[in-house]
């Protein structure tokens, strides 16, 4: 392992994971436009089919803001787990009830990005998920228990800085 690297179970540095609203939603366009997860790409949110919550006010706490990590809890096999970083696509966006919000303590949000869509993360979060051969989930309790090589803070943001500038 490299020095001052330590590996971490997600449970002890998420401050938050947390379920976006169970909304209607087609794609009549309204004031609310609702992040799915047919919008995460492995790492950067894809907006070519964008939805939009309809006949209600959505819930202030599902609105992003720059820096959210949008993570798939429900999906086929091959994409349940995705995660994806909120970069203020749109300028209003809330999430559904297929994505959790992750935050983190005392770590770059870009880093852990970058780190959920490597192949060996991708892996560990497969090995997780738990459905049949169309639909899978990865929940809460086995997320938390997924473990991490984490480097210092100051190196976790160089890190960072340079997935933003390949995005």
């Amino acid at each position: 392992m490299v020095k001052g690297w330590e590996e971490r179970p997600l449970g002890e540095i998420i401050s938050e994971a947390r379920l976006g609203g169970n909304y209607t939603n087609n794609g009549k366009s309204t004031q609310y436009p609702l992040i799915k997860m047919g919008n995460l790409s492995r790492g950067s949110i894809n907006l070519n089919r964008v939805e939009y919550i309809q006949s209600i006010e959505p819930d202030p706490n599902d609105l992003l803001n720059y820096g959210d990590i949008l993570f798939n809890t429900r999906n086929t096999p091959e994409l349940v787990g995705k995660v994806a970083i909120w970069r203020c696509e749109l300028p209003v966006s809330y999430y559904n009830s297929n994505l959790m919000r992750l935050k983190f303590e005392e770590c770059d949000h870009f880093f852990i990005n970058y780190i959920f869509s490597t192949d060996e993360m991708v892996k560990k979060l497969r090995d997780i998920a738990i459905g049949t051969t169309s639909v899978a989930a990865i929940y809460t309790r086995d997320l938390f228990l997924v473990t991490i090589l984490l480097p210092p803070l100051s190196e976790q943001r160089l890190i960072g800085i340079r997935q933003i500038k390949c995005w």
